[in-house]
């Protein structure tokens, strides 16, 4: 569970990058076609790119938006994950815990085990002389 939770946050990362690239994109693409604008005399050319630059913009916005919801989704993805390491470091501890006792009742046996094996050497007549 943990490594399919790490491999979506690491895909969420990948998307973030992709559309950090695409805003540097769309943002260096308008200061391009601004500075066309300033240089246009033609009205039907300066209109169609005044369009063109209109679209950009959406454009930005929507990718900011959606940047800022992957942001979101990595955040509670994050929170999830360390939730989940908690959890599992819980589960790690308590098996520990656990096996420190099995152990310990293990060891509890073969101490009895070894006293009556003991005590019946003691007690038998071959022994007794």
């Amino acid at each position: 569970m943990i490594k399919r939770e790490e491999y979506k946050l690491r895909q969420l990362f990948d998307r973030l990058d992709g559309i950090t690239k695409d805003i540097e994109t769309l943002n260096h693409t308008y200061e391009r076609l601004k500075e066309e604008m300033k240089n246009s005399k033609n009205a039907a050319e300066l209109f169609e790119k005044n369009i063109y630059s209109h679209y950009i913009l959406d454009e930005i916005d929507r990718k900011k938006e959606e940047k800022v919801n992957l942001l979101k989704d990595i955040d509670s993805l994050k929170k999830r994950l360390s939730r989940l390491h908690g959890e599992k470091k819980a589960v790690e501890r308590f098996i520990m815990k656990l096996e420190r006792e099995r152990k310990r009742e293990e060891l509890i046996q073969e101490g009895r085990l070894a006293d009556e094996v003991f005590s019946r050497r003691f007690s038998d007549s071959s022994y007794n002389g």
